[in-house]
């Protein structure tokens, strides 16, 4: 009976073993998906992606973009994708489905036209916006509930002239003067646009560009990989720009 015991223990030990064998040669030649959404496109984040995929070209990493941060959750939650960039507040990073990694820190600033009264200002309160017209992002974003909780907590209801998907359009819609958009800071890095000035809020929102991995896929290889591979890169570039 001890020899019994004593076999089956190798035997597990052995089966172990070999799909830990497995799954590092799966890290090592394997796939990755990371879902992304337009206002995390920044191109100091993704010449990281392409560094990884440089160090290790063996690994296929697909780059799944869509529409916004909400969809981005259930699509990690549901499998869909390994690991995403997205942007996340304070207020979202309690979900239990989800690790975040903290990546870029950012804030919530409003984008109004050169020609705005409010532009040149070097902060605004969110008290003093009741009266305008806003150009709000999209329902899919996490901003649209964001920048409408905002609002209400100033005392308003925002007068909502267009919501709009993609940050370049927001951005547009404000450069012509149809009204003033809230905005992520990081969504603005390499997004220059004349015609534009961005006005920081008070009280300060922070915003945070996060890696977000399903809990699930926490501690699989190919995605500790990337997750180690994307953190002390990204943290040595912050620490440069500040």
């Amino acid at each position: 009976e001890v020899f019994v015991a004593e076999a089956a223990r190798i035997l597990t030990s052995l089966e172990a073993l070999r799909k830990s064998m497995q799954e590092i040669r799966l890290a090592r030649t394997g796939n990755i998906r990371v879902g992304t959404t337009s206002t995390q496109i920044v191109p100091e984040l993704f010449a990281h992606v392409a560094a990884f995929r440089s160090q290790h070209p063996n690994i296929q990493v697909q780059i799944v973009e869509t529409a916004g941060s909400l969809s981005l959750t259930e699509m990690l939650v549901d499998g869909e994708v390994d690991a995403a960039f997205l942007i996340a507040s304070a207020e979202d990073m309690p979900d239990e489905r989800i690790c975040f990694y903290p990546l870029i820190r950012g804030q919530v600033v409003l984008a109004v036209s050169d020609g705005h009264w409010l532009a040149g200002k070097s902060s605004i309160r969110l008290r003093d916006l009741s009266a305008e017209s806003f150009i709000f992002p999209g329902r899919a974003l996490s901003m649209h509930s964001m920048a409408l909780k905002l609002c209400r907590d100033a005392g308003f209801e925002p007068k909502i002239a267009c919501e709009c998907d993609q940050v370049d359009t927001v951005l547009n819609f404000v450069a012509s003067g149809n009204g003033i958009g809230f905005v992520s800071s990081q969504s603005l890095m390499k997004r220059a646009r004349a015609g534009i000035c961005v006005i920081p809020v008070e009280p300060v929102v922070e915003r945070i560009s996060c890696l977000a991995v399903a809990r699930e896929k926490v501690g699989k290889p190919i995605v500790e990989m990337f997750r180690d591979f994307l953190l002390p890169a990204i943290a040595a570039q912050e620490a440069k720009r500040t």
